[in-house]
């Protein structure tokens, strides 16, 4: 049953969705290992779903995975498996990598 607060009330304390207990703020407790939505940013053309996949949080634009961050600590962009820090991994050969910039400069 959704719920649905429209007021203009102040609310303190803690919201608990899945759970009895929330620990923090907003906290959300989904049942199982993973592969489920944990939440969704939504709005008129764009859509992106936050996800537990084991102990690695995704990122998904639509049904695609964009960026990762495993229970170690490493950060894939285009990867679900990131094996460093940070790795970046393209599948079109025309895509740059990385690409900095600063002050209308770009290093690649």
């Amino acid at each position: 049953m959704p719920i649905r607060i429209i007021d203009n009330a102040v609310y303190s304390g803690r919201v608990g969705i899945g759970t009895n207990n929330p620990t923090s703020p907003l906290h959300i407790k989904v049942s199982g290992s993973g592969g489920s939505n944990i939440f969704s940013l939504e709005n008129d053309s764009n859509k992106y779903d936050f996800r537990l996949n084991g102990s690695t949080l995704l990122i998904r634009d639509g049904s695609n995975d964009r960026v990762s961050v495993t229970s170690a600590g490493n950060v894939g962009i285009g990867t679900t498996s990131p094996n460093a820090k940070l790795e970046v991994k393209s599948n079109g050969s025309n895509i740059d990598e990385i690409s900095l910039v600063h002050s209308g400069n770009t290093v690649k």
